[in-house]
């Protein structure tokens, strides 16, 4: 299912265990991506999957301009890096409502919008704020994670637009709730989505409180929304773990062909018995909030138990003798590569096969300067 290309002569000399980025795959996932977007222009992606200037300013060299993030830190790399815009897709509450607007201060030349979805912490935003501050609303389509009720946003816009010094631009749609497996299927639950928020958007559009920006779901929703972009002139679609890809979603949203340019480089530490191994490739170094933390390559092999610093396998009936020595480098696609890659601070990157470059995680902290 998926062809090991992980390998490079380098790898001797890479302790392990190390999260691996390949840059010639990276490079077709996002060529991949703006085809599919019909052009750079119309792509607003996460940076949470990777957290590094690198590949920001990677992305800028295609045409990629916009961007969003998590977190304070995610929001000054991406500025440092000359974004021409970026949305702090997180609440803004205690401290960070301060470094916020820190942030507009010390990168004048980039549009920051907060999201919001509380009138109290808009009206704190605004008592603090020392001008007008733009801001998305975070719009609930049916995840429940954060937002405002798509059939609510008429209240919450009535009311926010008498708290002075901030400005509605538009609306964060992330219906994260929508990856399902089948297409027809995630289509149909996209269109419904799509549906009951510019059902809203007209109506708030004749009461006058509409504002341009819509930035619209993430990587499973992407290919859901991208042909329907024409239909709206100020739309935005919001990927970011296809840029770089990982076993959950390669195998869970087949329609979706964007290879893993990621892999755990991991050696064999242990035979503790016969027809077993373990790996140095504990839940310390992949993340382990799937079910299964990822998937082992080129060996026919099940996994037993992970500990801290160990993940113990047992070969497969029949395949006992193609265990793998003692030493040996073996590659593990990681099912979920955003907290994979938060977890290593810098990353080997492969170019036509050999070690090229090493890239610093930048905001794996959550703070760099402000």
């Amino acid at each position: 299912m998926f062809k090991n290309f992980y390998h490079f002569p380098e790898e001797t000399n890479v302790p392990s265990p190390q999260l691996v980025y390949y840059l010639d795959q990276i490079k077709a996932n996002i060529e991949k991506t703006i085809r599919e977007a019909d052009g750079a222009e119309f792509l607003w992606p996460h940076v949470k999957t990777h957290k590094m200037a690198d590949m920001i300013r990677l992305q800028l060299s295609y045409g990629i301009k916009r961007f969003k993030c998590a977190t304070i830190a995610e929001a000054e790399m991406a500025a440092s890096c000359g974004a021409d815009a970026v949305i702090l897709a997180y609440p803004l509450v205690g401290p960070n409502i301060a470094r916020f607007l820190t942030l507009r201060k010390t990168y004048p030349d980039t549009l920051f919008l907060a999201l919001e979805d509380d009138l109290g912490m808009l009206k704190r935003l605004s008592e603090a704020a020392d001008g007008p501050i733009p801001y998305l609303v975070d719009v609930n389509p049916g995840f429940y994670r954060t937002g405002v009720k798509t059939e609510d946003l008429p209240a919450f816009l009535h009311s926010a637009s008498s708290v002075p010094n901030v400005e509605c631009k538009g609306f964060h749609v992330y219906d994260g709730q929508n990856h399902q497996s089948d297409l027809a299927a995630r289509q149909q639950a996209v269109d419904a989505c799509e549906e009951a928020f510019f059902r809203v958007y007209r109506q708030l559009q004749e009461e006058g409180l509409s504002a341009d920006i819509v930035v619209f779901g993430g990587t499973p929703s992407m290919p859901c929304f991208a042909p329907k972009l024409s239909k709206y002139p100020h739309a935005w679609l919001s990927p970011g773990t296809l840029f770089v890809n990982d076993y959950g979603y390669a195998s869970a949203l087949p329609d979706m062909v964007f290879p893993p340019a990621a892999a755990l480089l991991t050696r064999v530490v242990s035979h503790p018995r016969p027809g077993c191994f373990t790996l140095d490739l504990g839940t310390k170094a992949v993340s382990t909030d799937q079910a299964v933390p990822g998937l082992l390559l080129d060996v026919e092999a099940e996994p037993l138990f992970q500990s801290e610093e160990h993940w113990a396998f047992r070969m497969k009936e029949g395949h006992e003798e193609e265990r793998p020595s003692i030493g040996d480098v073996l590659y593990v696609l990681p099912s979920h590569i955003c907290p994979t890659t938060a977890l290593y601070p810098e990353v080997p990157v492969i170019e036509n096969g050999h070690l090229s470059a090493v890239w610093p995680v930048t905001a794996r902290n959550r703070k760099i300067t402000i």
